[in-house]
């Protein structure tokens, strides 16, 4: 068996928070587990004020108990907040996805409406996720690439209600048809496709366990970079696809226009003159710089802190950042401000060994490798700081969502046979069914030798 190093995540069970308080139940539950928060180097939340808050949130109480305890918010849960501010920020946004919900129910609420939407429609349309607004970009793709089959799909809808002579099934076609046919509309769906597009790239991969701190700071980096360019020249690209959906429905290319409010005059002094804009030019200040500025602002502000862990731990994530920053002469500032922040290792050993690590350790991209390589070739007594850092750097939690998957085992465990389980045998159940990798290299004999001798009725004389 190769030596090496493995970093995993487990599920411990589900807990019950009582009136007590998430802290102290946090802490019950590590002394029934005999887990010391003094080994603690890390921790990862939701953005839910009870646990990040910086006053009286469960992190701020760990990191005063522990100051090694360092946390991180969710990369996940930032990237999805960045899409509901966006979302909220202008009112077209608003009336856009809700349009697309009153679309989804139109053919859901009936069995007769669904299939006269699937026998002209491939992608169905999809409801509108509450949680995670980067899975939104399945209800806006029906529309993006089957307007015409969905314009089809609304027109057969209505005759069958007006031969069925359903008077709010019929309203609510004509006001749907309505609002989808026209050119503001199209643009929206185009330019919020993109939008999800991008960020739902990104949030498929932070999404991953074995995302790193430096990785997720490139593709944020990288989302910013794209959504300026696209805020320069986004809107007329919308344009250009938009047409041609709409010459294929015949849709005219002009936007409505809106009365001018006139400023009333108080003093004779004040001038006349009006701002007289176009209606492109509102729908490009109302619209489209509203969405784009505030996602990102949204990403600055919200994956400010991720900066402040690479600019910590960044130097030690391969062997060419070691070489670079030891060429830039910042080592010893760098591997100061690890040993003052975790205690864990010796700031100025931690400099000698990373300078003789860069001269002998061969090239390594990820810090996983280099703390393998270390293991396999013995060379712990070598490198016992830096094999220290390596490790607390591998621990940091980026994301939570894997964790949060196991609510989803709820829905197997806990059915309507089972409405009565405990808290106890739930818990239980949800260890077995999420921990199948380690539940399979169990042997299941003596569990099952066990559970046989404890249910047994017979009584040994």
């Amino acid at each position: 068996m190769d030596v090496g190093v493995s970093i995993e995540e487990h599920f411990i069970g589900f807990v019950d928070v009582h009136d007590t308080g998430l802290f102290e139940t946090f802490m019950d539950q590590l002394n029934k587990l005999q887990l010391n928060i003094s080994d603690c180097r890390g921790q990862a939340y939701d953005n839910g004020s009870n646990m990040k808050g910086k006053r009286q949130g469960v992190q701020k109480r760990v990191l005063d108990t522990n100051k090694k305890a360092l946390y991180v918010p969710c990369g996940s849960h930032n990237l999805n907040l960045v899409i509901c501010d966006a979302a909220q920020s202008p009112v077209q946004s608003v009336s856009f996805f809700g349009l697309l919900q009153r679309l989804y129910n139109l053919f859901s609420s009936s069995v007769q409406r669904w299939e006269i939407m699937q026998e002209h429609i491939q992608i169905t349309v999809k409801s509108l996720s509450t949680t995670r607004w980067e899975y939104r970009i399945d209800s806006v793709k029906a529309i993006r690439y089957q307007m015409p089959q969905f314009v089809k799909a609304l027109e057969a809808v209505l005759d069958h209600a007006m031969a069925k002579k359903g008077a709010e099934t019929v309203s609510t076609c004509k006001g749907i048809l309505k609002e989808i046919q026209t050119w503001k509309f199209l643009i929206c769906v185009v330019v919020w496709y993109n939008i999800l597009y991008q960020i739902n790239h990104i949030s498929k991969l932070f999404q991953s366990p074995k995302v790193s701190i430096e990785t997720m700071q490139k593709e944020t980096n990288a989302l910013q970079l794209s959504l300026q360019e696209y805020r320069e020249n986004g809107l007329n690209s919308a344009k250009t696809e938009a047409t041609q959906i709409a010459e294929e429905l015949e849709i005219e290319r002009t936007l409505p226009e809106e009365r001018q409010r006139t400023k009333a005059r108080r003093y004779l002094y004040e001038g006349r003159e009006e701002t007289v804009s176009t209606p492109e030019e509102r729908l490009n200040r109302e619209f489209f710089l509203p969405l784009i500025d505030k996602a990102l602002c949204s990403i600055r502000d919200r994956f400010a802190q991720t900066k402040t862990f690479l600019d910590l731990y960044g130097f030690l994530y391969s062997v060419d950042n070691m070489e670079k920053t030891v060429s830039e002469g910042t080592l010893g500032v760098s591997c100061k401000k690890i040993g003052v922040g975790t205690e864990d290792v010796d700031g100025t050993d931690l400099e000698r060994e990373i300078t003789a690590a860069v001269r002998s350790l061969p090239s390594l991209s990820t810090p996983t490798d280099m703390l393998n390589y270390i293991f396999q070739e013995n060379l712990l007594d070598c490198y016992p700081n830096l094999s220290i850092a390596l490790r607390v750097l591998l621990t940091l939690t980026v994301t939570v969502a894997s964790g949060e998957r196991s609510f989803s085992a709820l829905k197997l465990i806990k059915t309507y046979l089972r409405s009565n389980m405990c808290q106890e045998r739930l818990s239980d159940l949800a260890v077995i069914s999420i921990e199948q990798v380690v539940r399979r290299k169990l042997d299941m004999k003596d569990v099952i030798t066990a559970f046989a001798n404890a249910k047994a009725r017979q009584i040994k004389f």
